[in-house]
């Protein structure tokens, strides 16, 4: 994949950039702007064509922000086509199993996912769109 695929948000902005560009004209560059909703866990990114929106994502991380997303959900008020859903707070850059904080240190783990999405969106790693990737056309031909 690259650098705007293989992390948290990766894949809702490889959705995002192909569904604007194959159905609305339009070449979206990475990373996209995101607001930021009820906290730094919950956002959402638009894609306006002629002054309306046409399409909204959102980004939900963590169990609480979940739980608010499905009660919109159950309630009929969920205005998105797509959400991606990931358990660890912050996203998966912040997982388990990833860099921790040096709280000895004064490090906060905000700040070491600052640091790791700094080197990767920055990194001299090639960027594809996963249809450019010949490694998943043979995946997908074998699978």
């Amino acid at each position: 994949a690259g650098v705007g695929t293989s992390g948290s948000g990766g894949y809702l902005e490889h959705i995002m950039r192909t569904v604007a560009h194959d159905h609305f004209g339009v070449t979206l560059s990475l990373p996209l702007h995101y607001d930021t909703l009820r906290n730094q866990d919950f956002k959402e990114t638009v894609l306006e064509v002629e002054g309306h929106v046409v399409l909204r994502f959102a980004a939900v991380y963590g169990f609480r922000n979940i739980q608010n997303l499905l009660r919109k959900i159950k309630a009929g008020k969920c205005e998105y086509q797509y959400v991606e859903i990931m358990a660890c707070p912050s996203g998966c850059l912040n997982g388990g199993g990833q860099i921790k904080a040096d709280t000895r240190a004064g490090q906060s783990g905000r700040q070491v996912l600052e640091q790791v999405e700094q080197m990767y969106f920055h990194s001299q790693v090639e960027e594809k769109e996963p249809s450019e990737n010949p490694e998943l056309d043979d995946i997908y031909n074998k699978w």
